[in-house]
């Protein structure tokens, strides 16, 4: 099947790949533990999935059907990652225990007419990310039981007692 999205039934939006939530993923024992991701903001949008029909696939009645489509409508946002667990491969064998800041995308027209993934940020989405990324040294301060120095240092008087 063939799938397209259109924002309010106009076509793609030109302003690049858009923001559809901030979450925080935890990474324990070289696994993210996905299915508990903590979704700090997600963005709704509104918009019209069309799911075009191609000949030999099975056939959902769950929506408007027009000729050769299914079209959904209405306001879509991040509910979750559709894997529990993932491993991480990255610094695999080193104890990088804690929470993660992720950004989950979607990807607008802009993206093919620059040749590239594209993202353009508001000063409120990188608000949120900083406020996201103060909630995530909290939760692995939590999590760790303690804090930790290097790129992003985190510690509370607590950590020098």
């Amino acid at each position: 099947m063939l799938f397209r999205a259109n924002a309010k039934g106009k076509g793609w939006s030109g302003i690049g790949l858009r923001i559809k939530a901030v979450v925080m993923v935890s990474r324990k024992n070289d696994v993210f533990h996905t299915g508990e991701a903590v979704i700090y903001r997600t963005y709704l949008s509104y918009r019209r999935f069309e799911v075009v029909k191609q000949p030999n696939l099975p056939w959902s009645t769950t929506a408007l059907y027009s000729k050769n489509a299914l079209i959904f409508y209405g306001y879509y946002g991040f509910s979750g990652f559709p894997v529990s667990h993932v491993p991480a491969f990255y610094r695999k064998g080193e104890k990088v225990d804690g929470y993660g800041v992720a950004l989950i995308l979607e990807p607008s027209q802009i993206d093919l007419d620059f040749g590239y993934p594209t993202l353009f940020l508001s000063e409120d989405e990188v608000s949120v990310v900083k406020e996201a990324f103060k909630k995530s040294d909290e939760l692995t301060h939590d999590l760790l039981g303690r804090g930790w120095t290097g790129k992003r240092p985190f510690l509370k008087v607590e950590d020098f007692m």
